[in-house]
């Protein structure tokens, strides 16, 4: 049994570092800043994986190594619970908040408080989050903690994706995102039930089916994301955007005051045309781009803006 979770860790693994290496390669060359957190969150989860790699190699090898796989599997967890929600609001073009900020670092916190009660109690056979029994009430409530921290954000940010998914103004991106936060979202469900029933080798086993799942399919949009060319660029409308969607002078002006926050009445004075012009405008905007509103509209041209 150790031998087969040691193959499907090993397999998910491969996979990460595929997804992770394309993902920062393509960055480096089209700058697009959800390519360097989606490279961090495929890092995150190599962490883990390796982590559990070592955790099983020591298994079949029988070699004593202490804590050292716990402590590498809680690195990868710490390192998603900060990434993952940057991620997930870059990718939906939401404004990541002060007071989001602030409440997400306060999580981070309590998380890290409840890893340094685990480490320091839980049995060096058992790997960090993965552990299958609690001996008593002190550990019990930690790991309740524990969890509503962890798999808290994790299912916040992936209900999110997957609701808001369709503010992706990329009609493809948008299939290939909701997919993503779908798939990853079902898988969580069993994971918390094995976790919590302390089925700790079908618990990795589908961990790492999940693990595999999500790099085959962000390795496909990293490669499709990154070589669309910009919209979006020093400061205004790239060549490509307005010839591709046919964007005239006067649209390009209402959709450049649009990406900095104006409204209607607002565009309508710069300009100096009415309000009704402007909705014209947008209208035919909307549909040469083909988005049904300015949030998609914004989202398209961010997720294709050079950082």
């Amino acid at each position: 049994m150790n031998h087969f979770i040691f193959l499907c860790l090993a397999i998910a693994f491969v996979a990460l570092s595929s997804w992770a290496t394309t993902s920062t390669v393509l960055y480096v060359s089209s700058r697009k800043r959800v390519l360097i957190l989606e490279s961090l969150l495929a890092l995150s989860m190599m962490t883990i994986l390796g982590g559990l790699l070592l955790h099983f190699y020591s298994l079949n090898f029988i070699i004593n190594i202490g804590l050292l796989p716990t402590l590498i599997s809680f690195a990868g967890t710490l390192t998603i619970l900060f990434t993952l929600p940057s991620f997930t609001y870059t990718l939906l073009g939401i404004d990541f908040t002060p007071r989001m900020k602030r409440l997400f670092f306060a999580n981070g916190i309590v998380y890290f408080t409840s890893l340094w009660f685990i480490v320091k109690t839980t049995p060096e056979e058992l790997v960090g989050p993965f552990a299958a029994d609690v001996p008593d009430i002190p550990n019990l409530i930690v790991y309740v903690i524990y969890g509503l921290s962890f798999f808290g954000t994790l299912s916040y940010c992936f209900i999110l994706g997957f609701i808001k998914g369709k503010a992706i103004g990329d009609k493809q991106l948008q299939k290939i995102r909701m997919t993503t936060f779908g798939i990853s979202l079902l898988f969580l469900i069993p994971l918390i039930v094995l976790i919590a029933t302390g089925k700790t080798r079908v618990t990795v086993v589908c961990l790492s089916f999940m693990f595999l799942t999500i790099s085959i399919i962000n390795l496909y949009f990293s490669i499709f994301f990154a070589n669309k060319p910009y919209y979006f660029n020093n400061g205004s409308l790239t060549s490509h955007f307005i010839s591709h969607f046919k964007i005239s002078d006067r649209e390009k002006e209402v959709i450049a005051l649009l990406l900095e926050g104006m409204a209607n009445k607002e565009i309508a004075e710069v300009l100096f045309i009415s309000p009704r012009t402007v909705e014209n405008h947008l209208s035919s905007i909307y549909q040469k781009a083909e988005v049904n509103s300015r949030v998609q509209l914004i989202n398209l041209i961010r997720a294709n803006t050079s950082s």
